[in-house]
């Protein structure tokens, strides 16, 4: 039995939440051992879950995940990071306590807590000392229970600068020459997860200033930038992608950054809007770049308008870095040159 947990650093909540006496959190062995001290902890008493919300979240942060996975398993719940883009066990949670901590998840993202068969989306804001760190929830009822991933949009992301995201010398310049013009669209393409909301804050970032009028239509708002006008997506009010583009444009913008551009509404008023002396941002889901030209055509856009409006198309993915304490310099021989000319000529033939 665990009586409650606590992390340096991390805010201590003296309002406790009951809880199962009988429960216990059985730690994983990870890489970094991040969260084995919590399966060491011992002691008596109801567990905090409060607490174990905050510590699952902060350590997911120390870990530099971004997404928390809450997975219903027959006997136990199961807790995965997502690091570096590979999946990750890190503990596993007594059955006794998925049910509060998935009814203190949506209290916290302020969803229905009676609803245990449809889809729900919602937002919760964590504090750890002093920093905000917001969190996109997503709960999907399966077989087991209700899963929930929590996707964490840290600050980093609009910090990053275009080199840091691996744009050099002449990407770089074709990327800088696209920003530049006071006209067009601007699209990163890419699979989910692959930080195409990321490049288009990043030029936005460059891009902002008091004499320019910068609005973004996103669902979900991840960032939040000082000078621009950030506008979340509400169904409900009747506020989607192609409406809230509609009401831009009588907002009078310079930049508009569309979060995703689905349907063909939504496209249709996109391009107008490049066509009219706007510069657009906006995602789009293809595997590559030259993808997304065919992608705007079956969604109604004429070619004569895609060639006109489309500035650049940045197709993207994202690649896992090697470990700073485990990295090695290494020389290449001769032999591993040759042998890696054979694999190159080997993977053409295939392609």
């Amino acid at each position: 039995m665990l009586s409650q947990i606590v992390l340096p650093g991390l805010p201590h909540n003296k309002k406790k939440e009951s809880a199962p006496n009988e429960a216990a959190i059985k730690g994983k062995t990870v890489a970094k051992r991040e969260l084995e001290h919590i399966g060491a902890r011992s002691g008596s008493g109801p567990i905090n879950i409060i607490e174990l919300l905050d510590s699952i979240v902060f350590n997911a942060l120390k870990s530099k995940a971004s997404d928390v996975h809450l997975e219903p398993q027959e006997d136990q719940l199961l807790v995965r990071y997502r690091v570096d883009g590979i999946m990750r066990e890190m503990l596993t949670i007594d059955k006794n306590l998925e049910q509060a901590l998935i009814f203190k998840i949506k209290v916290s993202a302020k969803l229905r807590t009676d609803e245990h068969f449809a889809p729900q989306d919602g937002r919760i804001r964590f504090i750890f000392d002093g920093k905000k760190l917001d969190t996109r929830v997503s709960i999907l009822p399966i077989t087991r229970g209700e899963k929930v991933v929590m996707r964490l949009l840290t600050s980093e992301g609009r910090s990053f600068k275009l080199e840091d995201l691996g744009l050099k010398d002449n990407e770089l310049e074709v990327v800088q020459k696209a920003y530049s013009k006071p006209y067009g669209m601007i699209l990163a393409v890419g699979p989910t997860g692959s930080g195409k909301t990321t490049t288009l804050y990043s030029i936005l970032k460059i891009l902002n200033s008091s004499e320019v009028n910068i609005t973004t239509v996103e669902d979900p708002v991840e960032y939040d930038l000082p000078g621009v006008n950030h506008i979340q997506i509400n169904t409900k009010a009747n506020l989607t992608f192609a409406t809230g583009l509609r009401s831009i444009l009588r907002q009078d913008p310079d930049i508009i950054m569309v979060g995703e551009i689905r349907d063909a509404e939504t496209a249709r008023i996109a391009t107008n809007a490049a066509l009219t002396g706007h510069l657009v941002l906006s995602t789009l889901h293809t595997n590559d770049a030259v993808t997304a030209i065919p992608r705007l055509m079956d969604m109604g856009i004429e070619g004569f308008l895609v060639a006109s409006t489309v500035n650049l198309v940045v197709a993207q993915r994202l690649a896992r870095k090697l470990c700073d304490e485990c990295k090695k310099q290494f020389t290449l021989t001769k032999e591993d040159m040759e042998e890696l000319k054979k694999d190159k000529t080997r993977y053409r033939r295939s392609a």
